[in-house]
């Protein structure tokens, strides 16, 4: 048996197409290899590089309010202080070291 399919239903399964390929396009370039950074890891790794909040703000090239924010949770860490912070904790980074960069 031969199934016509009107002009309507094939734009419309066509415009269907080109919204899933949107998204899944979407998707492939959308990629985040790690979480974003809580306030409390925020907070740890400055402790475990002895810097204070406000004190951190020059190491990070962030403004002192900034860092503030960061800390008391109304501003998320933005990734590059994030992985900032990661790689000086896991190479074992001093706070001087942080500021020479």
């Amino acid at each position: 048996m031969t199934t016509i399919i009107e002009h309507e239903e094939v734009a419309a399964l066509e415009a269907e197409l080109d919204l899933l390929r949107a998204k899944l396009a979407k998707a492939r370039h959308h990629k985040k290899p790690y979480a974003e950074m809580t306030t409390e890891e925020y907070r740890t790794a400055l402790d475990k590089l002895g810097l204070s909040i406000v004190g951190s703000a020059e190491h990070l090239g962030v403004s002192h309010r900034q860092s503030q924010r960061y800390a008391n949770g109304t501003s998320p860490v933005a990734d590059p202080v994030a992985k900032l912070l990661r790689l000086a904790i896991r190479t074992g980074l001093t706070a001087n070291d942080l500021r020479a960069i």
